[in-house]
C-alpha cells in the first residue's frame, strides 16, 4: 500500500511523541517499509526548489538523418527531453520520514540512488536508479547516509542488480569514505563494510522474468554527527577532470595543450589533450578543426598544399609516432581515470625518459568520452540511453557526438603519424588482475601470423614491466558482439595492430598478498607510467627486434639463433617502422602457428545489453512486422485468382510494368528503361512468337523476362494463368516488408494492363 501525502511545514521544534504519531499517518509504505528516500522528492525539511520546465531538448524536425529501417537510437533521440549540463533534482512531492532515522542522499555529481526503504531500525533496502533513458545498467552506486545515534550497526541490500555474476563473493567490498576523516582536504576511501554477499532475489524483471539480484553488506556507524559516503568504485566525476586539465594547461603550455574535441547532447565540453615536445610548432587547433569536418580526399588535398607552399609548422613532427588514449566511455568505470592519470602525469614529468618518449611520440588523449553519462551517475550508457562503445562502426554526429569526433581525429591522426598504439581504458566486474583484449588476424598467408605476434608484444612487454598486468589473462580474438567497438573497428577499418581494450579489475589481483586485496589508486596510477615506459622499445631498433624474437620463441616454443654484433650495430642506425619490424620476425617460428584464442576469458556480454526497456521495443517492432506480413497475405489473396508465383515476383522489375499487345506486322519500337538512361531495343522476331491464332503477342525487352503461357486469353478476363513473370538472376535479398509491397504494385499494374486491354 502506498500513501501519499504533501507535507509542507518545516520541523523548527522538538516532535513529541503524540506529534510522531500523527506524522505515521503521513508516511509512504512500500514493500513492507516506510520509504525514506527518493531522489525525486523532497524532505519535509529540505528547502523547497522552483520548478523546472521540462521540454524537448531537440528540434530535428529540419535536419534529416538517414536510418536504415527502425533505428533504436533514432527513435530515442527523437524522443529525448532536455537534459541540462548539471543534473536537475526534481521534488515531485514532498515525502514525510520518520525523525529517527538514517539520511540518505545521492543529490550529487555521480551519485546514484533512487529509493530507500525502512525495513527497521537496522535494515534499509535501497534501490539504484537506472542510467538515463534505460531500463537497465544497475551497477554504480554513490551515496551519502548521516547516522543518528552512535555504534549502530545497519545492513543494507540493494535488490536492483542485473548480473549474474560479480565479485564480490570473491572478497569485494564496497568503498566507504567518512567526512571527518579527511586528510589536508583529500578524500581517504577505505573498505569497512563486513557481511558481503551477493544473491539472486525473488524480484522479477520485465524481461522474460528474469530476476534481479541482491547486493547485501554492514557498517556500523560510530559517529552521529557524521556523514559517511558509499560507493562502488573510486569517484572520479567530471569537476575533477576539468580542475586537473586546467591546472595542466597553465603549467605546462610548452608540451601540453588542452582542447575542446566536441560538446556533448547535454553541451558539456569533452576535452583532448595533446602532449609533445615543442607544441608550438605542432599544428595548432583551428588547424585540426578544419580538418576534422574534411574528408580523408579533403585532407589529403590540404597535405598536398601545405607541402607545395613549404608550410614548416609540423617541422620535426612528421617522423614522431602516434599514441591515442582513450578512457571512461563507460562512467561507472572510474578506475580508467587514475590509470589515464597517471599516464599523463609521467608524460609530463622531468625523468628523463618521459623527455625521451615526448621527443620521439605525439600523444593524443581523450580521457572521458562520456562525460554525461559521469554527471548524471550512469554505469554504462550516455544520455540516450545507449551504449558509446557499441557505436565505433558508423557513429552519429549528433547522437554519438564523442565517438564521431574522436574516431574522426584518430583517423585523422593515422594519416599524417605512424600510430603504434590505441588503447582504450576500461573496469572489469567480474574478472580479477589487469590485462588486454586484443585483435586476430585471419591467418591466409605467413605475413598473418608475424602480425598475431606482433599484436602480443605491447601487452608482453607491459607484463615485464608491471607486477598486477596478467599476459597469461590477455586474449586475442575478435567476436561477433564486439566487431562495433573502438578496439575492432581501429584494427579492421584504420589498421591499427596494437588496438587494445585495458581491463583493469574492480577487486584487485590473483598475484596480491594476504594484507591486500583490493587494487589501489597508486597501483593504478603506476600502470599508466608503466605503458609509457613499454612504449620505450619503438625507440630502439635492436630492441624491439631482440623482444618480437623473445617473444616469438615464448609462444612457438622453438628457439632462435642470434645474430651477430655486426649485423646488430647496423641495424641500430635504421629507422624501424612496423612493417619492417613485422617483416623480421623469423618465419620458421610462425610457420603454421596459430595462436588465436578460443574465447574472450570472462567477456562481460550480460552487461553490454541489459536494457529492458529497449528489449521491449524490439519485441514491439517484431510484432508489428509480423502483423505487416499477415495483413500484405490477406491482400494479395483478395486482389486476384491469378497464380502467379511468389517467388518470381522481385522487388528488382521496375515501375510501372509496360506490356504491349499488337495485331498484325510488328513495329520496331524502343523505348528508354526506368532504371538507366540507355535506349534499349527489342529482339529480331522469331517464329514462336505466333500463336496458333496467329495472335502475335510481344512484351518490350526488360531485365525481367516476361513470358505469355496461354495461348490465347479469354474474352471473360478469368485471367488464370495468364501471366508469368520469371527471373533469370538471383536477386539480392531485401526486407520482406518491401518485397510484398513491391509484388501488390506488380499484380496491380499487371491486372490493369490485361483490363485495357480486353
Amino acid at each position: 500500500m502506498s500513501v501519499e501525502c504533501e507535507f509542507s511545514g518545516d520541523e523548527d521544534v522538538d516532535i513529541t511523541d503524540s506529534i510522531e504519531n500523527r506524522r505515521k499517518m503521513l508516511y509512504r509504505h512500500e514493500d513492507n517499509g516506510i520509504l525514506v528516500y527518493d531522489s525525486s522528492s523532497r524532505i519535509s525539511d529540505e528547502p523547497i526548489l522552483p520548478l523546472l520546465n521540462i521540454r524537448s531538448a531537440m528540434n530535428i524536425k529540419n535536419k534529416k538523418f538517414k536510418s536504415r529501417g527502425i533505428d533504436y537510437d533514432l527513435f530515442k533521440f527523437k524522443n529525448l527531453p532536455s537534459y541540462g549540463r548539471r543534473k536537475a533534482f526534481q521534488q515531485d512531492y514532498t515525502l514525510v520520514i520518520p525523525s529517527r532515522t538514517l539520511r540518505f542522499s545521492s543529490k550529487f555529481e555521480s551519485g546514484n540512488l533512487k529509493k530507500a526503504i525502512k525495513i527497521n531500525e537496522n535494515e534499509y533496502r535501497l534501490l539504484l536508479e537506472y542510467d538515463t533513458e534505460t531500463q537497465g545498467y544497475t551497477q554504480w552506486y554513490y551515496f551519502s547516509v548521516k547516522p543518528y545515534k552512535p555504534n549502530h550497526k545497519v545492513r543494507f541490500n540493494i535488490t536492483n542488480l542485473i548480473k549474474f555474476e560479480s565479485l564480490y563473493n570473491d572478497g569485494m567490498k564496497p568503498l566507504t569514505f567518512s567526512l571527518k576523516n579527511t586528510n589536508n582536504g583529500k578524500k581517504i576511501w577505505e573498505r569497512k563494510c563486513t557481511e558481503v554477499s551477493y544473491y539472486k532475489n525473488s524480484y522479477t524483471r520485465s524481461n522474460e522474468n528474469k530476476s534481479f539480484y541482491t547486493l547485501t553488506f554492514s557498517y556500523t556507524f560510530e559517529d552521529p554527527d557524521d556523514t559517511i559516503f558509499f560507493a562502488y568504485s573510486y569517484p572520479y566525476t567530471y569537476t575533477d577532470l576539468m580542475e586537473y586539465v586546467e591546472k595542466l594547461q597553465m603549467n605546462y603550455p610548452s608540451i601540453l595543450r588542452v582542447n575542446t574535441l566536441c560538446t556533448t547532447i547535454a553541451g558539456n565540453n569533452c576535452p583532448i589533450i595533446t602532449i609533445t615536445n615543442n607544441i608550438f610548432t605542432y599544428a595548432s587547433w583551428p588547424e585540426e578543426a578544419v580538418k576534422l569536418e574534411k574528408s580523408v580526399a579533403g585532407r589529403k588535398i590540404m597535405r598536398m598544399r601545405e607541402s607545395r607552399n613549404n608550410e614548416g609548422y609540423r617541422a620535426g613532427h612528421e617522423e614522431k609516432k602516434g599514441v591515442f588514449i582513450t578512457a571512461r566511455v563507460h562512467p561507472g568505470e572510474s578506475n580508467s581515470s587514475f590509470m589515464v592519470k597517471g599516464l599523463i602525469d609521467y608524460l609530463i614529468s622531468d625523468c628523463k625518459d618521459a623527455s625521451l618518449l615526448r621527443k620521439k611520440f605525439i600523444f593524443k588523449v581523450v580521457p572521458m568520452l562520456n562525460p554525461d553519462g559521469v554527471i548524471y551517475g550512469n554505469y554504462r550508457c550516455s544520455l540516450l540511453g545507449v551504449d558509446l562503445n557499441r557505436r565505433w562502426n558508423k557513429p552519429n554526429r549528433a547522437m554519438h557526438p564523442t565517438v564521431y569526433y574522436t574516431k574522426k581525429m584518430l583517423q585523422m591522426f593515422s594519416e599524417e603519424n605512424e600510430v603504434v598504439l590505441y588503447c582504450d581504458m576500461h573496469g572489469h566486474s567480474i574478472k580479477k588482475d589487469i590485462f588486454m583484449y586484443g585483435c586476430y588476424n585471419e591467418v591466409k598467408d605467413l605475413l598473418d601470423n608475424q602480425k598475431n605476434v606482433f599484436i602480443r608484444l605491447i601487452p608482453y612487454m607491459l607484463s615485464l614491466k608491471n607486477e598486477n598486468f596478467s599476459f597469461k589473462n590477455s586474449k586475442f580474438r575478435i567476436e561477433k558482439g564486439k566487431i562495433s567497438t573502438a578496439r575492432v573497428v581501429n584494427f579492421t577499418e584504420l589498421g591499427i595492430l596494437s588496438s587494445f581494450t585495458l581491463e583493469a579489475s574492480f577487486f584487485g589481483c590473483s598475484n596480491f598478498p594476504k594484507n591486500q586485496e583490493h587494487l589501489l589508486i597508486t597501483q593504478l596510477e603506476k600502470l599508466g607510467r608503466d605503458i609509457c615506459n613499454t612504449l620505450l622499445i619503438f625507440i630502439s631498433p635492436r630492441e624491439l627486434r631482440k623482444k618480437l624474437n623473445e617473444l616469438t620463441s615464448k609462444i612457438s616454443g622453438k628457439t632462435l639463433q642470434t645474430k651477430n654484433l655486426t649485423q646488430e650495430k647496423q641495424s641500430e642506425e635504421e629507422n624501424l617502422t612496423i612493417n619492417d619490424a613485422i617483416k623480421n620476425i623469423n618465419e620458421e617460428m610462425v610457420q603454421g602457428l596459430n595462436i588465436e584464442d578460443p574465447d574472450s576469458g570472462g567477456s562481460d556480454q550480460e552487461g553490454s545489453d541489459c536494457d529492458d526497456k529497449k528489449i521491449a521495443f524490439k519485441k514491439k517492432i517484431e510484432k508489428r512486422e509480423e502483423l505487416k506480413k499477415l495483413q500484405l497475405q490477406d491482400k494479395i489473396k483478395s486482389i486476384s485468382p491469378m497464380d502467379v508465383p511468389l517467388e518470381s515476383l522481385t522487388p528488382n522489375i521496375p515501375k510501372p510494368l509496360k506490356l504491349f499487345r499488337e495485331i498484325g506486322s510488328l513495329k520496331r519500337s524502343r523505348f528508354r528503361d526506368n532504371r538507366s538512361s540507355s535506349i534499349i531495343k527489342e529482339k529480331t522476331e522469331k517464329p514462336n512468337d505466333f500463336t496458333e491464332d496467329m495472335l502475335r503477342l510481344k512484351s518490350i525487352l526488360h531485365p525481367s523476362p516476361i513470358k505469355f503461357t496461354r495461348e490465347r486469353i479469354p474474352n471473360d478476363s478469368s485471367l488464370i494463368n495468364a501471366i508469368k513473370i520469371t527471373s533469370n538472376k538471383k536477386q539480392p535479398k531485401k526486407s520482406q516488408f518491401f518485397e510484398k509491397r513491391m509484388k501488390l504494385q506488380i499484380i496491380d499494374i499487371i491486372k490493369n494492363k490485361l483490363n485495357k486491354i480486353f
